[in-house]
């Protein structure tokens, strides 16, 4: 096991270096914890790394329930069934391993496990929303890729299946007790969800660092993390996607900078998730990260002029020289500079999945009326919506 070191986010208690989810026992040992519901998705569950990691687990006489049903964009049945099988089985921690969806989940079932009636009552969109005042389980996570920062966000994204439509269940109660970032998870992604969730982080960390709120502002403290995990991915997600399977130190830092990204993510987003909800809406099909990455230059491109000046430093973070230019000339940069990325890791364009640009009519109106968009550095109108969509369809890398 290399190097670990530990540190605080608030009350999180963060492990981070290569093999630091060897400690696991350890961790539960400490906090007194008898029995953990595992909350996984049965992909992961059947990788080598994470049968060592069970494995430590076993030798130290640690009991512990696997829950291996968690899919892609977590259903709210599945957060409940994951609820009963916890009491059922007497545990007294959930430790959640995988992406954000794992994560989410695991988030839920802490907190479900101590109030009544159905995860979904308890949605920022639900009418009537409940709100959590019992508190929650004890909370471990894990996060196995470099994209959602879920690990140290107070969000939890879970499917109603009943209107089949995602829903954020935002509390404070979602800061896990403790994070363990072990890259060693993110040394087993293939290259096309490696790509895919470092940029779902970059998105993250641009729109957190060019929302309006922050533009207005002076918040020095969120704005180096901002761009230093936009630097971070600008730097190492090519050595992630080329290389990742042997360089653990690209993976170590697309990690930080995931969760960098999910801490300023609490600041707001802006049109480009506003918008890729509508692509997932109609296109089951495209992940998350995908439907925001497709989006990312149009929807920097039409932003830019609003403030350019920060535009301007993310084309610093990713090490463009930006002597003798402008604001907005450095902002177009920028521009150009994510478009070069995007383009050396073989991220897909709106178009592969968009064949008719008529079918944007279809959810402009809806896209426009986001509530992601009200923090957007400009205002997001039905035709801007249009625009936006239509230069996506572009094919510029």
């Amino acid at each position: 096991m290399s190097s670990c070191f530990t540190f605080h986010i608030g009350r999180t208690e963060v492990m981070s270096g290569a093999g630091c989810a060897g400690r696991l026992p350890e961790i539960l040992s400490q906090a007194g914890a008898e029995k953990a519901l595992i909350v996984t998705d049965h992909v992961l569950s059947g990788i080598s790394y994470f049968q060592s990691v069970i494995h430590t687990l076993e030798n130290a006489g640690i009991c512990y329930v696997l829950y291996d049903r968690v899919s892609p964009n977590p259903k709210d049945y599945e957060v409940m069934n994951g609820m009963e099988v916890y009491k059922k089985e007497a545990c007294d921690i959930v430790i959640g391993i995988g992406g954000g969806s794992s994560m989410d989940c695991a988030k839920g079932i802490v907190a479900m496990v101590r109030h009544e009636g159905d995860i979904m009552d308890y949605g920022r969109s639900t009418p009537n929303r409940k709100f959590f005042t019992n508190g929650r389980e004890r909370l471990v996570l894990v996060p196995t890729t470099s994209g959602t920062g879920s690990e140290v966000s107070p969000h939890a994204v879970i499917t109603n299946t009943k209107i089949d439509r995602k829903s954020d269940v935002m509390e404070s109660l979602f800061y896990a007790d403790i994070v363990c970032m072990d890259p060693k998870f993110a040394m087993t992604m293939p290259a096309e969800v490696t790509a895919e969730v470092g940029v779902d982080a970059l998105v993250h960390a641009i729109e957190a660092y060019t929302c309006k709120k922050m533009a207005y502002i002076f918040d020095p403290f969120h704005d180096a993390i901002a761009l230093s995990a936009i630097e971070l991915a600008a730097r190492n997600l090519r050595k992630a996607y080329f290389c990742g399977d042997v360089d653990v130190q690209a993976r170590e830092r697309m990690m930080w900078s995931a969760m960098m990204a999910g801490f300023v993510l609490e600041l707001d987003v802006g049109c480009i998730h506003g918008m890729a909800g509508m692509i997932q809406k109609y296109h089951h099909e495209v992940s998350h990260g995908k439907s925001v990455g497709v989006l990312l230059p149009a929807g920097m491109r039409f932003n830019r002029k609003a403030f350019p000046e920060r535009f301007a430093n993310i084309a610093k973070a990713f090490g463009v020289d930006t002597e003798g230019m402008s604001d907005i000339q450095a902002a177009e940069a920028a521009v150009a500079a994510v478009e070069e990325l995007l383009h050396d890791i073989g991220f897909p364009k709106l178009s592969d999945y968009i064949k008719d640009p008529k079918e944007i009519d279809e959810f402009c109106e809806a896209a426009a009326a986001n509530s992601c968009n009200k923090n957007n550095p400009r205002m997001v109108k039905p035709e801007d919506a249009k625009a936006i969509f239509l230069d996506a369809m572009v094919d510029r890398w």
